[in-house]
């Protein structure tokens, strides 16, 4: 081969790879930068709550709006909702972040197994399922992608709270609804004697 038929060659070597390397910049070009993940966002603690009393009543307890109980000095937590002697939470971000210091299991973002804490003095014997709302996130999608990824979100919680349950029944604690208090009866009222008659005296027969 001559020395001007390998330059001509060389050229269009070049000419190629530059042409390569021009596509390749401009399809890099043309997708842009790499889109960020969606934002996530948990579900509503209205939501919430609805799943959950809907979920304590296909066991035939009726849901009912929880108090507060102490579990540590000085401080409290929500309970949404109470079923007997047990009860469940559900924190929203802000209730999260205020209960750290008392509750530090609550600074895993993901447990193994469900979190469920005990009272402490007068409520020493109440179990509660904390559930946190980081928990139950899901993408913000737009259209059905969104509707799919709560959906996920909602068995999930679903799930955790019917465990909780059958949990509760398998170990024998006490998910039924407090015994009311026997009434107390009055005693029978005694007519006051008379005087210088004792208080069991008995009447006189009547005369013929």
């Amino acid at each position: 081969m001559t020395s001007g038929s390998q330059g001509a060659t060389r050229r269009i070597i070049a000419s190629l790879v530059a042409l390569t390397a021009a596509a390749s910049l401009a399809a890099a070009c043309s997708r842009g930068p790499a889109k960020a993940p969606p934002p996530k966002r948990p579900l509503s603690e209205h939501r919430a709550l609805q799943l959950i009393s809907k979920t304590v009543r296909e066991y035939d307890r009726s849901p009912v709006k929880g108090g507060f109980i102490e579990v540590a000095h000085g401080t409290s937590l929500k309970v949404d909702i109470g079923i007997g002697k047990l009860g469940v939470a559900y924190l929203t971000p802000t209730e999260r972040r205020a209960l750290i210091d008392a509750l530090p299991q609550l600074k895993k973002s993901h447990r193994a197994s469900l979190f469920i804490h005990n009272g402490r003095g007068n409520d020493l014997y109440v179990k509660v399922l904390v559930l946190t709302a980081e928990d139950y996130q899901f993408d913000e999608y737009r259209g059905t992608d969104r509707t799919v990824s709560s959906i996920a979100a909602e068995n999930r919680l679903t799930r955790d709270v019917r465990d909780f349950v059958v949990q509760s029944r398998a170990r024998g604690w006490e998910i039924a609804d407090p015994t009311p208090p026997t009434p107390v009866v009055a005693p029978a009222q005694v007519k006051p004697a008379k005087a210088n008659e004792p208080v069991n005296a008995a009447k006189p027969a009547p005369q013929r």
